[in-house]
């Protein structure tokens, strides 16, 4: 059992991995976020510890953010894939989930993450990327 100086610093550690890492797993990755996965293959850790570095790595995005020509981007995107991550490497099946509709004429976007089928995102009324492409034919 890690004391509290070393869980925090390991939080820390954890939380600004997955926010540095995001713009490349958006690049390279996201296929693999979009589909049911548990572990990354690191060592597991409690899932009740994963708050602390989700709150870490959406503070290091919003920060992040803010850097003149960086590659990050506050957007439910970004969050979604950081958080994905985290939950991951705790232990948890997870994934990422992308949404369509349409407001006042336009088509607006979302993500968030699911984990183990319980829907995370927020209250808007999202249909599921996938089943849009199904009822639109396209894919």
């Amino acid at each position: 059992m890690l004391d509290g100086s070393r869980r925090l610093g390991r939080d820390l550690i954890t939380g600004s991995l997955a926010a540095l890492r995001a713009p490349r797993v958006i690049d390279s990755g996201l296929p693999s976020m979009l589909t049911w996965a548990g572990s990354s293959g690191l060592r597991q850790r409690s899932p009740a510890g994963a708050d602390r570095p989700i709150r870490v790595a959406l503070a290091a995005l919003r920060v992040l953010s803010k850097v003149p020509g960086g590659r990050w981007r506050n957007t439910c995107l970004f969050r979604s894939v950081a958080e994905c991550a985290i939950r991951r490497e705790y232990g948890m099946s997870a994934r990422i989930g992308i949404g369509v509709d349409r407001q006042d004429g336009d088509v607006v976007a979302h993500s968030w993450v699911e984990v183990a089928g319980r829907d995370e995102r927020d209250s808007r009324t999202m249909t599921p990327l996938e089943q849009a492409r199904a009822s639109s034919g396209a894919g």
